[in-house]
């Protein structure tokens, strides 16, 4: 599948720990704490300037970025994952 989630995280971020505690086990989850992410931001100024509130999930598609997730819950990522199924990106159709 191309679909893949990256979930930036910070110290002392509780939310982090539970978001990560309900996605236990997908492996299609990429955590990553916020300050080794400076390569998802290089190109990226609208994507660096939205990441105000962790965790932050960034969907990529294709290993495109396609959608952040402020304040990332299961129930927001879903959401995501409708709006851009997988073959929503990248097809030629």
């Amino acid at each position: 599948m191309s679909m893949r989630w990256v979930i930036l995280t910070g110290d002392d971020c509780p939310h982090c720990i539970e978001l990560q505690a309900k996605l236990d086990g997908r492996e299609d989850v990429d955590w990553l704490p916020k300050i080794d992410a400076n390569h998802l931001f290089e190109g990226n100024p609208i994507l660096a300037a939205s990441i105000d509130v962790l965790p932050f999930a960034i969907l990529l598609i294709h290993g495109q970025p396609v959608a952040g997730i402020r304040a990332a819950t299961p129930e927001r990522m879903a959401e995501a994952e409708d709006v851009y199924p997988d073959d929503a990106v990248g097809s030629s159709a």
